[in-house]
C-alpha cells in the first residue's frame, strides 16, 4: 500500500517529479493537437466523446497530480481546449485506490469529472474496472485514441530471460534459494535481497515459444541478429499492452519512463540480466522489444 512509498522503501521520485510531469504534459498535448489536425488519417478524434489517459501503476499518485496540474493549464490555453479529457489512475492494489479517495489534492479533479480511479493488473486483467462510477472501461467507451502512461512498471512485472549463443536460443531458468533452513518471513520486503540466484539454460524453439506469433517473431529475430548475450523479453508488459492496444482500437499512444535498453546495439554481449531488490524487485526493461 501507500507505506511502500511513504517510508522510502520503493523509489519513485525519478518518475514522479515536476520535470517529467511537465515533459509528459507537453507530449500528450502535442499528440492530441496532431490527432485533431490529421482528421481522417487514422488518428481522427470525435470531440463529442472523451479522451482517456490511463496511467498504469499510479502508486502514491504524485505523478498524476503533477501531470494534471500542468496538462490542464496547457490545454486551457491551446487549440484543443474544447476536448474532454478523463484521466484514469490505475493500480492492482485496492489499498492504493482507497488512499487516493482520501487524498484532498484530488478533490477538485474528482468534482470536475476529470479524474477516475481504476483497478487494473496489467499482467492478468482483461479490462479496467472504474471504481467510482462502477463501470468497466470498454472498447465502446474508448471512441478516441487512448493515451497510456507507464512509469516505473515494466521493470517490475514478469520478464523472460533468454541466452543466445552460436545461433541457438536458450531459455534461462532462475532458481531462488534462501540461506535459512526454515521459510523466511515473506511479509518483510528486505527478505528478497537475501535470496541467492542460480541460472540454468535450456534450448528452445524460438518460433514456437509463445502462443502469440508476434512475440515469437521478436524472439526469432533476436536469435538471428544477436550473439553471446542474455536478454529479457518483457512478456508481462507485452501481454498487458496488447490488451490495451485492443481496447484502443489499435490507436494507442504510449509514454513510459524506466531503466532499460532502447536500441538493439545495447543488447549485445550481456552476460546476465541483473535483478535488483529494493522493497520490490526490478530489472532493466527491453524497450526495443516493446517497440
Amino acid at each position: 500500500g501507500p507505506a511502500a512509498w511513504n517510508t522510502g522503501t520503493v523509489p519513485s521520485y525519478v518518475t514522479s517529479n515536476p520535470y517529467i510531469a511537465q515533459a509528459y504534459a507537453h507530449s500528450v498535448l502535442a499528440f492530441l493537437q496532431s490527432a485533431v489536425h490529421r482528421q481522417g488519417e487514422g488518428l481522427s478524434i470525435d470531440p463529442k466523446k472523451p479522451i482517456y489517459i490511463v496511467e498504469l501503476a499510479s502508486g502514491p499518485g504524485r505523478f498524476a497530480f503533477l501531470f494534471l496540474k500542468k496538462f490542464l493549464a496547457l490545454k486551457a490555453a491551446s487549440s484543443v481546449k474544447h476536448l474532454t479529457v478523463k484521466y484514469v489512475m490505475t493500480d492492482f492494489t485496492e489499498s492504493n485506490l482507497k488512499a487516493w479517495e482520501s487524498q484532498p489534492l484530488f478533490k477538485d479533479f474528482l468534482e470536475a469529472g476529470i479524474l477516475e480511479f481504476g483497478l487494473f493488473d496489467i499482467e492478468n486483467d482483461q479490462q479496467i474496472r472504474l471504481v467510482r462510477s462502477g463501470k468497466v472501461l470498454t472498447k465502446q467507451m474508448v471512441a478516441n485514441p487512448l493515451v497510456v502512461l507507464g512509469n516505473y512498471i515494466f521493470d517490475t512485472v514478469t520478464q523472460d530471460l533468454f541466452r543466445f549463443e552460436g545461433g541457438n536460443a536458450h531459455e534461462v531458468l532462475v532458481t531462488t534459494r534462501h540461506s535459512q533452513p526454515t521459510q523466511p518471513d515473506f511479509s518483510q520486503p528486505e527478505v528478497m535481497s537475501q535470496f541467492a540466484l542460480s541460472y540454468d539454460n535450456r534450448a528452445v524453439d524460438s518460433t514456437k515459444y509463445y502462443p502469440n506469433p508476434e512475440f515469437n517473431k521478436v524472439l526469432s529475430t533476436y536469435k538471428e541478429r544477436l550473439s553471446d548475450t542474455t536478454i529479457a523479453i518483457p512478456i508481462g508488459s507485452l501481454v498487458g499492452l496488447s490488451r490495451l492496444i485492443e481496447l484502443s482500437g489499435n490507436r494507442m499512444f504510449l509514454l513510459s519512463s524506466d531503466k532499460g535498453y532502447t536500441h538493439e546495439d545495447e543488447l549485445f554481449f550481456l552476460n546476465t540480466q541483473h535483478i535488483q531488490f529494493h522493497g520490490s524487485l526490478s530489472m532493466m526493461v527491453n524497450y526495443h522489444a516493446i517497440g
